[in-house]
């Protein structure tokens, strides 16, 4: 995938000078008002549209002047609010700190290559202060990095102050695997929970701007939340930790830790004393055991389900695009998966492939025009048929579908993108990556120019095969379970 840095360009009033050249704590008390007004902006956009993202201002901190090397003055400020720290990296940019990394490796970073080692944070991530679970210290035992598999499934857990496989399978779908997402150097891959997939898609900004990418896989463990032990769900990425509560009211059920708390405490409360140089200590002793981890009731499945990058559109208009072969040609077949289809199809089922089922087949395979556009990250492509642009992002192979509103008074021209060799979509698909931030960063910025091609189609129960643009392979998409697989003939 391809992803953005967090930077917001706003206009603003200038730095807490004085606070800033002296680099030193303020005062724990809670904030009155924001440190600065790019912080106040950046909090107004996001929390009306989702609550609790930073978390209420009397939470927050007051400024506070930090020491960074390239900084102006060697110290920049910044402000903590439960969920995470607001860090001004310039007069009208505000970045997010990488506080789940620091806390893990107990290494506060003072300069883009400057390091003050501490001891990792033995504070545990989530549920009620004060109780045994897993620690940030805890999560330097996960590995970063997971290979990406046909069928994997969340059953790493935490308990007896250790993690293990469990051989109890969840049976919750908001569980399933259903996303990979990995960083561009590939040094951390991870699988994502549908419960987890779907709240980040659904958020006003990029995912990965506001977590980071995930650097330990899905873990259950039991927690107390609000003085009931419950079975809780967490994932840590660099900058925050997600977890997921089955039976919280609707809409809690997936949220933020607090770990903007949790960092300053560690860092200004009774801080650690810096290690001296050489290896780190061993991770803290094991902690008492909780009940074993449970196998979750079934939860009802949405209907439908949502497409992994939601977006509400207004029904469609007609969409004139590029230059397409002639309309639909019927072609017969016998019935069920048509023979230019099958090979392709026993390939799929041969390796497990999670767009597979697609159910009956619903009719014969025909010819249909194809509308067709590679990205960085994966393909868009749109069908005269259904009048859909589909988004195929390779990480997870992950599928999303949108009504086509796109409305031509005027041809749109080839758009260059902002590196050599690259473009901007236009037209149809121009429209939805416009609209959509989610399918920006997912697909990245286009490889070509969007082109048509003649394609066969068979559509049924859960989805459909089509051929893909060389004519060599064959596309599954499973518009039910939202995942996309190909195959050659």
């Amino acid at each position: 995938m391809h992803h953005r840095r967090f930077w917001r360009h706003l206009h603003a009033a200038g730095l807490l000078a004085a606070l800033l050249a002296a680099c030193i704590p303020a005062p724990t008390h809670a904030a009155t008002d924001f440190a600065a007004n790019v912080f106040r902006f950046q909090w107004d956009s996001v929390e009306t549209a989702t609550p609790n993202f930073w978390g209420p201002l009397a939470n927050a901190t007051a400024g506070i002047g930090e020491p960074y090397a390239e900084s102006p003055g060697g110290g920049r400020l910044v402000q903590y609010f439960d969920k995470a720290r607001m860090e001004q990296a310039g007069p009208n940019t505000v970045t997010n700190g990488l506080l789940t990394v620091e806390l893990r490796s107990g290494r506060v970073q003072t300069g883009n290559d400057r390091f003050e080692q501490r001891a990792p944070a033995n504070i545990v991530v989530a549920g009620d202060p004060g109780q045994a679970g897993p620690t940030y210290a805890n999560l330097a035992l996960l590995p970063e990095r997971v290979a990406q598999t046909t069928g994997a499934v969340l059953t790493t857990t935490y308990s007896d102050g250790a993690f293990v496989q469990s051989p109890v399978v969840p049976t919750d779908p908001q569980l399933a695997l259903t996303q990979y997402l990995t960083d561009p150097g590939g040094r951390f891959g991870q699988y994502i929970p549908r419960a987890f997939a779907d709240y980040l898609n659904a958020l006003p900004l990029p995912a990965t701007a506001v977590l980071g990418y995930p650097i330990t896989p899905a873990f259950g463990t039991r927690l107390f939340v609000g003085g009931v032990p419950r079975p809780v769900f967490i994932q840590a990425f660099e900058r925050r930790v997600l977890t997921y509560t089955p039976g919280n009211p609707r809409g809690f059920e997936v949220e933020f830790g607090n770990i903007g708390r949790h960092y300053y405490g560690w860092r200004y409360t009774n801080p650690p004393a810096p290690l001296p140089p050489g290896p780190l200590p061993p991770p803290p002793a094991p902690l008492p055991p909780f009940s074993p981890f449970p196998v979750l009731p079934p939860a009802p499945l949405p209907t439908p389900l949502p497409t992994p990058l939601p977006t509400p559109l207004p029904a469609p208009m007609p969409r004139p695009s590029v230059p397409l072969p002639p309309a639909p040609v019927p072609v017969p077949v016998a019935g069920g998966v048509d023979g230019a289809f099958a090979p392709a199809v026993g390939a799929l089922t041969g390796r497990g492939s999670a767009a597979l089922p697609l159910g009956n087949a619903t009719g014969t395979a025909f010819a249909v025009p194809i509308s067709y556009q590679p990205f960085e990250g994966g393909f868009m492509l749109y069908l005269n048929t259904t009048d859909r642009v589909y988004v195929l992002n390779r990480a997870g192979q992950q599928l999303a579908s949108y009504a086509d509103t796109f409305n031509e008074n005027g041809q749109e021209g080839v758009a260059p993108g902002p590196r050599p060799n690259t473009f901007l979509p236009v037209r149809g698909f121009g429209k939805v990556y416009r609209e959509n931030p989610g399918v920006q960063t997912a697909l990245g910025l286009a490889l070509a120019p969007e082109r048509g091609y003649q394609a066969r189609v068979q559509t049924f129960e859960r989805g459909l095969l089509l051929d893909d643009v060389s004519g060599t392979s064959v596309f599954a998409f499973n518009t039910a379970t939202n995942v996309w697989d190909i195959a050659s003939r």
